[in-house]
């Protein structure tokens, strides 16, 4: 049986849910099996749309999701705390059968880590930087030539960024890939006052262990109780609630669903 289940109250037969359980969860680097152990940044967003426990949200573009792993892994203890305020604005729905933002998001990396990069790795860079202005927009992997495409591109910025290690330049880094995939949706940058640092180092979130009734593995269901998570917080999700209603030609009725914050 999935571990999942050595975290509810009762044991768990087919189909059932345990009770639910609010954890006060800090962020921390990695990804972790429970909350009680920690979130990364990618996990505290599957809490804040509600869903299942993971690293890998499917509210959130996947090009921008593994740079927000390596922003928040790759941060101090006190980047990280900084870096909780981008939560709402980092929900950024993939555009199916696209790849505008994968390749808006790459350029952005690719442009931090070309100005400190040398040698062989800024002639690399420099040449990644060359095909995405010229409008790369072949993205399967079996078309690039060996070692080139987007997965290699953001590989190779991230070791560069990783050398260069700097709180402010990663978080800045991960703020403008942000507003490059908000600019493809028509909106205007991330508002600067929803930005400012906060104090909290910990974030309650609501966890019931599930077992599906049929061949799917145990999971937890995570959720942020929204009494409980600052007001700050709260009012930048609200506000980034509304741009994802009005955005045009997305499935509203999954956007509703994942916006939803369950209490």
């Amino acid at each position: 049986m999935d571990r999942a289940v050595g975290y509810a109250q009762r044991p768990l037969a087919r189909g059932d849910w345990s009770q639910s359980r609010i954890y006060e969860v800090r962020v921390r680097r990695g990804r972790h099996g429970h909350p009680a152990r920690g979130a990364c940044l990618m996990e505290f967003a599957s809490a804040l749309s509600g869903g299942r426990w993971t690293d890998q949200p499917d509210s959130i573009d996947a090009t921008l999701a593994r740079l927000a792993r390596e922003v928040n892994d790759l941060s101090s203890d006190r980047g990280r705390i900084a870096l909780l305020p981008l939560l709402p604005w980092l929900v950024i729905r993939p555009r199916a059968g696209e790849s505008a933002t994968r390749v808006a998001v790459t350029t952005v990396l690719v442009k931090a880590a070309l100005g400190r990069a040398v040698g062989r790795a800024a002639d690399r860079l420099s040449q990644d930087a060359v095909e995405l202005a010229g409008g790369a927009q072949v993205w399967r992997w079996w078309q690039w030539p060996l070692g080139r495409g987007p997965q290699m591109m953001v590989r190779r910025s991230l070791r560069v960024l990783r050398r260069a290690d700097g709180d402010a330049l990663l978080r800045q880094v991960l703020v403008d890939a942000v507003n490059a995939a908000r600019a493809l949706d028509g909106l205007p940058p991330v508002p600067g006052e929803t930005l400012e640092p906060g104090s909290v180092a910990a974030l309650p979130i609501r966890v019931q262990a599930h077992v599906p009734s049929g061949l799917e593995p145990c999971h937890y269901h995570v959720a942020a109780p929204a009494d409980r998570w600052p007001v700050w917080l709260m009012e930048a999700w609200a506000r980034r609630r509304v741009e994802m209603r009005d955005l045009p030609g997305r499935d509203c009725r999954r956007r509703e669903r994942m916006a939803h914050v369950h209490a």
